[in-house]
This record gives C-alpha cells, sequence and structure tokens, in this order.
C-alpha cells in the first residue's frame, strides 16, 4: 500500500470529524437531503443603473435640493423612473456620499414590470457600511422583484446628508446563458449540506480576476456562531435567490465570494456558502468545512462561523412549520461539535483588528457584534430556543478547568497555562497563534496549524496539567485544552485568548509540564 498524501490524511480527518459531529447532531427527518444532483450553472446578468446630480433634477424633490453636484437637504426625495436594459429577478441599491445620524439607512424602493403598475415600497436594510467594501459606498440588502423592468428610489435625508451618486444593481438569475462545469474537485458534503455549491449551480469564475482568487480563503479555529437574516426580500425560486445574493456579495460588493459560511431557506434545505479547503490530490474538495473565514460580521470574521437565514424577520417571523429554525440549529449543531463549542457559554472575543467585544454568546446574532438590526427582531427573539437545542444535539461533557491569561494583552512574549488533572481523564491541547496586518485580509500563521490549516492537538496525556510558551511573536493566540475520558468522548473546549504585543520573536513551542 502506498503511503497516503497530505491531502487525504486530512480529507480523512474532515470526514471522521463530519461523521463524529453527525452521530452526535442525527438529522430530523424534516431534515432530509433534498439535493437532486449538481445544478447547470446560469450566468446571472448585471447591469447598473447610476443616478446622479443630472438625473437627481428630474426627480420629485420635498425639501432636497441638487446643489454642489449632490442630492441634499432635509426632505424626501423620489426618483426619476429607471428604466433598465434588462428583466431583472433582484434589485441591489448602494449609494455614495456623506451622511450622518440614523436616518442614513432611511432608503425605499419600489418596482414594476411596465412602469404603470407599482408594488408597494420597501424600506431597505444596510447589507455592508463603506469601510466594509473597496468602493466605499453604502449597500442594502436585496429585493426580489419577478422580471420587473423599472425601478423607483425615495430617499429621506437629514440636513447632514450628501448624496453624490445612486447605483441600482439590477440582476438576472433566471435567463442569461447556461455555462459548462467550473468545478473539477469533488465536493465532500455532509449530511447537514442538502445543496453544495455545485448544487446551487454557483458561478465559480466570480471568485477570480486574472486567474487569481479576489478573496484569499484564510483559516481561523471556530470559537463563535453568529446567526443572520439575509434582509433580502424571497422571489419564487430560492435558488435564484441564494445566486442572487452570491453575485452580489461576490461582484457587486467586490468581495470575490459569498459572506456566509452556511444559509438555509424558509423550506428548511441548507446551502453550503464560502468556499473552503481544496485537495487536488485527493481530486475533492471540503463543503461546509470549519474555520475558514467569511465576510458576515465586520472585525467578528476571524474565528467565527456565519450562518443566515433567508429572508428579512425584521418585517416578518420565521416559518411557523418550524423547519428553517430546524435547519439553522443543524449547521449550527455540526460546527460546533467539530471545534467543541458550547452553545451556553459567554465569553470576551478578540476582534480582528485587536479590540475586544466582550460577553459574546458562542451562539449569538449579528446584532451582539455590530449595530445592525440582523438577524431581524423575530429571528433575534429564537436565540435562547436556538441556544438550548444546539446544547440538546451536541451535548458534550463539561469543559475542564483552565487557568491562564485570557481577555487582554500581553507584552512579556510568554504564556503559561494550567489545569487541574482528574482520575480517567486525558488532555490535549493546542496554541492558537496568527497575526494579520490592517491593511490586508490575509494573515500569518504563527502556532498550532498544520500545512492544511487545520488545529494540531498534543497528543492525549494523564500526565500533563500545565504548558508554557516562550518567545512568541505579536499575535493573537487562543489556547484550547479538552480532556477525553477512557471511552474516547471529548469536552466541550476549554478556551482562552490573549493579544500579543511587544514579545518575542519567531513563535516558540510549548512546554509541557508533568
Amino acid at each position: 500500500m502506498s503511503k497516503p498524501t497530505r491531502a487525504q490524511l486530512t480529507r480523512r480527518r474532515f470526514l471522521q470529524a463530519a461523521a463524529g459531529a453527525t452521530a452526535v447532531i442525527a438529522a430530523d427527518s424534516a431534515l432530509a437531503s433534498r439535493a437532486s444532483g449538481a445544478r447547470q450553472t446560469i450566468k446571472v446578468l448585471i447591469h447598473d443603473a447610476i443616478q446622479s446630480a443630472p438625473d437627481f433634477e428630474r426627480g420629485l424633490h420635498l425639501g432636497t435640493v441638487v446643489r454642489e453636484g449632490a442630492l441634499q437637504g432635509s426632505g424626501v426625495f423620489e426618483s426619476a423612473v429607471v428604466a433598465a436594459e434588462m428583466p431583472f429577478t433582484h434589485a441591489g441599491l448602494h449609494w455614495r456620499g456623506a451622511f450622518a445620524g440614523p436616518d442614513a439607512s432611511a432608503f425605499e424602493v419600489r418596482t414594476s414590470a411596465d412602469g404603470v403598475t407599482w408594488g408597494s415600497w420597501r424600506r431597505l436594510v444596510i447589507e455592508a457600511h463603506p469601510e466594509d467594501t473597496p468602493r466605499g459606498e453604502t449597500f442594502f440588502a436585496l429585493v426580489a422583484a419577478p422580471r420587473h423592468r423599472f425601478l423607483q428610489f425615495r430617499a429621506t435625508l437629514s440636513g447632514a446628508q450628501r448624496v453624490e451618486r445612486v447605483t441600482a444593481t439590477l440582476l438576472n438569475t433566471a435567463d442569461g446563458p447556461r455555462l459548462q462545469s467550473q468545478q473539477s474537485l469533488t465536493p465532500v458534503k455532509p449530511p447537514v449540506i442538502d445543496m453544495s455549491r455545485e448544487d446551487w449551480g454557483c458561478d465559480e469564475s466570480r471568485r477570480f480576476a486574472g486567474g487569481k482568487e479576489i478573496w484569499a480563503r484564510m483559516y481561523v479555529p471556530v470559537k463563535k456562531m453568529v446567526v443572520h437574516h439575509t434582509a433580502s426580500t424571497n422571489g419564487a425560486d430560492p435558488i435564484q435567490d441564494i445566486n442572487a445574493i452570491y453575485t452580489y456579495h461576490a461582484v457587486t460588493l467586490g468581495w470575490g465570494d459569498i459572506g456566509y459560511n452556511g444559509l438555509v431557506d424558509v423550506n428548511g434545505v441548507r446551502y453550503e456558502g464560502r468556499y473552503s479547503r481544496e485537495f487536488p490530490e485527493a481530486g475533492t474538495r471540503e463543503v461546509f468545512g470549519p474555520d475558514v473565514v467569511a465576510g458576515h460580521a465586520s472585525a467578528h470574521n476571524y474565528g467565527t462561523c456565519g450562518v443566515a437565514a433567508m429572508g428579512n424577520f425584521e418585517e416578518v417571523p420565521t416559518p411557523d412549520d418550524g423547519r428553517m429554525v430546524n435547519a439553522l440549529v443543524s449547521l449550527l449543531s455540526f460546527q460546533a461539535s467539530l471545534r467543541e463549542v458550547d452553545p451556553n457559554v459567554w465569553s470576551d472575543f478578540l476582534q480582528s483588528g485587536g479590540s475586544w467585544t466582550r460577553a459574546l454568546g458562542n451562539v449569538c446574532g449579528h446584532r451582539d457584534c455590530n449595530a445592525t438590526a440582523c438577524p431581524g427582531r423575530y429571528l433575534y427573539e429564537q436565540l435562547p430556543s436556538i441556544r438550548a437545542a444546539v446544547a440538546a444535539r451536541v451535548g458534550f461533557g463539561a469543559a475542564p478547568g483552565l487557568s491562564g491569561p485570557d481577555g487582554g494583552t500581553v507584552r512579556r512574549g510568554t504564556l503559561s497555562y494550567s489545569w487541574t488533572r482528574q482520575p480517567g481523564y486525558r488532555y490535549s491541547y493546542y496554541l492558537e497563534g496568527w497575526s494579520k496586518s490592517p491593511a490586508s485580509e490575509a494573515i500569518g500563521y504563527l502556532s498550532g496549524y498544520d500545512s492544511s490549516r487545520y488545529p494540531v492537538w498534543s497528543t492525549p496525556s494523564a500526565e500533563v496539567s500545565s504548558a508554557e510558551y516562550a518567545g512568541l511573536a505579536d499575535g493573537h493566540y487562543t489556547f484550547h485544552l479538552k480532556r477525553i475520558d477512557l471511552s474516547n468522548a471529548v469536552s466541550y473546549q476549554a478556551n482562552k485568548t490573549v493579544l500579543m504585543q511587544g514579545g518575542g520573536g519567531g513563535g516558540g513551542g510549548g512546554r509541557p509540564r508533568r
């Protein structure tokens, strides 16, 4: 027998972890797989209808004016009718300018098939702020429109606002050309995913520019799981909706991929989101794999998993049949199992920029991370029951007690952690370490990773009760510890995080003490 390759070993590790997680969170019969094979990819058509000062002049002004090349004033502006070059299934509004105060998001849209009969005005929800996108604009979530051709927007401005340009990005997810398959790797799909990217017809070419990935994949072990809603309005076909969200994130916002790790629709179908690890030597790729950094919660993406319910649950409740919430629970439970995350714990979280979010729930809502209404008041109210359901499905033993630095800045370049050994248990640990420049999405890996960016745990031991590290370079560090009993059942992880500044040099190794 030939020696297995690194790709085969890491793929096997993921499959074993997935099998273990699945045994813990056996899928509800109502969430049985609905995947029906790879869907042919349809190229999403995109048209940007740009409105600037001359176009603003043609609109209706109630207290607003066009001055110095921008829309200004205090009042309501209603645009002239925007005629699209093609029928569109989804529309996303984004604007450039300056604003202050809570009314900055007071934009609405309505759409029409013929320019005569109009749908109701729909209040828009912010998808991304200027600092979160390369284009430096405020982006709103998508609204669905069944092959409409006309659009109007309405803005309520305060005196501090200045709107220089408004763009309506119009997407057609139904009528574009059919594309040949672009994915040569076989997806390794865990049971909690009904639709891989191949199944929902993802256009993988959108991830690239000039032959290079726009958004390089980074991996930080998951410590928190963040619940979202997409804040978009749903169309008649969830597959079209997810393709619209993917295209809007990857192309219009400039991210290069969808921002969520996983998504669920109102029927309880579970979708793969952000692209994860590849194993070319084995001819496979990982689906809904752990730790890949997504783009769902500003400054909180490194070390979290973001799962989104498709829809706007600030406006309407989740469906009464419970399928959507059950699907959310299954995805959260799967990730919690892979990384032994206790859903009932709150702890301090170190943001990628070095600031702290104090007492953040291991299962939390987007609004707990950032100033946003996401995941909507109706879904947010369900978080306590969602946490309880995840805990019931995962059910690891209590985390071991752990002592050592946590929740602050360490300046001496050394770390020391200890725990009390209990008879009949072995203990395994590792020190996760990485650094990030504010000017880049990429991170440098300092400690605790193998070549495929999986955590490297120490050999379980009943004798070791502490670990010391010296000569650590500046960066983010988390010490992870779990307990294993005689039947190989593990505990929830205990972990402690610090920011190392003014430390030593080269990311030294750990030295266990007996």
